[in-house]
């Protein structure tokens, strides 16, 4: 557990820099990426203690910048908080590799005929403000507008745009908006 926690962060970090070497010290001010750093580190802990100060720096950085990310939730490597201010994700969420957040983007539970939380493929970028609610899936290559509301299925290579969204295809949807790819096998 603990080697696949390094390898996550590794991979966040590599979104950042091009290189998976980090330096907290370095990073320091990048609130969105020790915000994952901790996460990560309270995800993989195993003693009690360890765990306690993981979650108090998970919870200091989450607050900073107002970062909602619960304990449990799946998210992939290569995560890239950008603005990480407002950001929200339901523990229930699955959320793929190499996944692009912008400030204010909430990914989200809801209840009814849709009731769920999203799945969310690989190669994906959320917009500033963006929402994806319910039981829905977004496929892989798939870039959602800023300000767009999706609570509907959305097809892989895709673009979405509005409130209520629309899908337009498009091959490499994400290809000049996802910076430092990690290598997604499998």
């Amino acid at each position: 557990m603990k080697t696949m926690m390094n390898e996550l962060i590794q991979q966040d970090a590599f979104r950042i820099t091009g290189t998976s070497s980090y330096n907290l010290f370095r990073f320091r001010k990048n609130y969105g990426f020790m915000t994952l750093y901790f996460y990560r580190r309270l995800q993989g802990a195993g003693n009690k203690f360890v765990k306690r100060i993981y979650r108090h720096f998970y919870s200091k950085y989450a607050r900073l910048c107002g970062v909602e990310i619960p304990e449990g939730t799946n998210l992939g490597g290569g995560v890239l908080l950008v603005h990480p201010y407002n950001i929200t994700i339901n523990p229930k969420a699955v959320c793929g590799k190499n996944l692009t957040l912008l400030k204010g983007c909430t990914i989200g539970h809801t209840k009814g005929e849709k009731g769920g939380a999203p799945r969310i493929g690989n190669n994906v970028f959320v917009g500033m403000n963006a929402v994806i609610v319910g039981n829905i899936t977004i496929g892989d290559d798939v870039l959602i507008a800023a300000n767009s509301f999706v609570n509907f299925d959305v097809p892989s290579h895709s673009i979405v745009i509005g409130n209520p969204g629309t899908v337009h295809n498009k091959p490499n949807a994400t290809l000049d908006y996802i910076a430092n790819r990690i290598n997604i096998c499998g």
